[in-house]
């Protein structure tokens, strides 16, 4: 609700949440949680039951990462909370030749203001908006490219929290992932797979020099590897 109520009464309705939240768990037979991070909002650790959104199998060929321009790619929904506007200023940093792949749509009608930030900063003919595939597709299309972008902007308590597919969809066409150092779950995968960097999401700067560290096709090919055997393994 943070978004819908004013600063003052926040702290009395998350406050309420987890008290309904709390009350829900105490009533239930069993808690199905699909974040980790909500466990102890239901008080009822031994009646837990974690359903994770880790990765699907897929018959998808890796990346086989070389020298050359890179390519971007972000999968699924799409807006300002999720990084559009600084996927942009992050391009506009990148050595000449650097795309950007959007497999999605916009959800939060921004999308005329990404085309219009797009034409201003000179990159309209990087940007390739593919719309929404079927999975596999998706897969394939994530798979030509060089780095997966999981760009959540901070604020978001949701996204502090998030497990997003497209995390596990782009370590399964290994790729090396950029993602937010803030978002717990997102960046504890990233870490015990060894396959990303994580940045402050909110900061252009930060996310062209983890692609600019990522233009080492060693690099990539290493983290690629290791999150795709963690996708097909642990995850």
């Amino acid at each position: 609700l943070d978004s819908r109520l004013p600063p003052a009464l926040r702290p009395l309705g998350r406050g309420a949440i987890r008290l309904a939240c709390r009350l829900a768990g105490a009533a239930a037979d069993a808690v199905v949680v699909a974040k980790d991070g909500l466990d102890a909002d239901f008080g009822a650790p031994e009646r837990i039951v974690p359903v994770r959104n880790y990765a699907a199998p897929s018959a998808v060929a890796p990346r086989g990462h070389g020298p050359g321009p890179l390519t971007l790619v972000h999968l699924g929904a799409l807006g300002r909370s999720r990084g559009a506007m600084e996927m942009l200023d992050a391009l506009a940093l990148c050595p000449d030749g650097t795309r950007l792949r959007l497999v999605g749509r916009f959800t939060d009608n921004s999308e005329a203001d990404f085309a219009a930030r797009a034409a201003a900063l000179a990159l309209t003919g990087q940007v390739e908006q593919l719309g929404w595939m079927p999975h596999a597709q998706a897969l394939e299309a994530a798979a030509g490219a060089d780095i997966g972008l999981v760009l959540f902007q901070p604020g978001v308590e949701n996204h502090r929290l998030a497990l997003p597919h497209k995390l596990f969809d782009c370590m399964l066409a290994g790729l090396p992932i950029i993602a937010p150092a803030f978002a717990e779950e997102v960046a504890a995968v990233v870490r015990e797979a060894g396959c990303g960097l994580l940045v402050e999401t909110d900061d252009p700067g930060a996310v062209a020099a983890a692609v600019a560290q990522l233009s080492d096709p060693a690099l990539r090919a290493e983290m690629g590897a290791r999150g795709r055997a963690a996708a097909l393994g642990r995850f």
